[in-house]
């Protein structure tokens, strides 16, 4: 299949067939053995880009056995969890891949009652739901967050909008000049101008 679009692979299934190489790389455990380096070069890389922005968010996905009992379905692992043991296996997953779980900022999960911790899923955790609740009195309700949060709303809106109108596939030249200078007569204004209204905006 692959060889119907890619000319290199197109002759080196041409070699074999015609035995002009003796080894093809074609056979199952070879395959698998370059899929399974494959997915741990990007698990690599995944977990690097992860450990850079150390917060993290964790997202589930299970599904319902014959008697509605909440099972974790993990290929990757190539076995069944289920929910009641979610946590213990999160901890193991995150361990294994050396990542801190209480780095845990956010949680997805589809449908399910223990999973997303109705009686003993992974919202039992005291210590993240203890740190959640700090995070938004201490810094979410803090006035610097806050004047923060409005400065930057005021500065990516106007710039996402000029943006947007670049992107446009009807975009006139002329017109795209007239926002950028729009833009800019906006970001020199708001220099001199916007902190104080921002400040207003936020108290």
């Amino acid at each position: 299949m692959v060889a119907e679009f890619d000319p290199i692979m197109k002759e080196h299934i041409r070699r074999a067939q015609a035995r002009e190489i003796q080894y093809t790389y074609l056979g199952p455990k070879i395959q698998n053995e370059l899929k399974h380096m494959l997915a741990d070069e990007m698990r690599s890389a995944i977990v690097m880009k992860v450990k850079h922005a150390k917060y993290i968010s964790v997202i589930l996905d299970y599904t319902p056995d014959a008697s509605h009992e909440d099972i974790l379905i993990r290929g990757r692992f190539n076995k069944l969890v289920n929910g009641l043991g979610l946590f213990t296996e999160l901890k193991n997953v995150l361990s294994n891949l050396e990542l801190d779980i209480d780095n845990i900022r956010g949680q997805g999960y589809d449908n399910g009652t223990n999973i997303s911790g109705r009686h003993k899923g992974v919202q039992k955790d005291s210590k993240t739901k203890s740190e959640a609740e700090s995070l938004a009195i201490y810094e979410l309700e803090n006035f610097e967050f806050l004047l923060g949060m409005v400065i930057w709303y005021k500065l990516l809106h106007t710039i996402n909008t000029v943006s947007t109108f670049f992107q446009a596939e009807n975009m006139d030249i002329d017109e795209a000049i007239k926002c950028l200078q729009a833009l800019i007569l906006f970001l020199k204004k708001y220099r001199e101008t916007g902190f104080s209204s921002a400040m207003d905006e936020a108290k």
